[in-house]
């Protein structure tokens, strides 16, 4: 189970898909993964939804997209 920053109970998460997002992290990737929720990241002190590091492998940066299938329109 990865490690969240801070614990996931004390995350403000701003919509129930980064909520649920964060659950899926703990509980499927590995213990060797490090995961942070809005942190100011870079310069310009961005806030990504997520930052997650494996220390041999790589980090990725993600902003979770909380919508629905009934929320998307076709412009075709």
């Amino acid at each position: 189970m990865a490690r969240l920053f801070p614990v996931r109970s004390q995350c403000r998460f701003e919509t129930p898909g980064e909520r649920r997002f964060a659950g899926r992290l703990q509980k499927l990737l590995e213990d060797d993964h490090l995961c942070w929720s809005n942190v100011p990241v870079g310069p310009k002190a961005r806030y990504p939804d997520f930052m997650i590091l494996h220390p041999r492998r790589s980090v990725v940066i993600l902003n979770v997209k909380d919508w629905k299938l009934a929320t998307i329109q076709n412009r075709a």
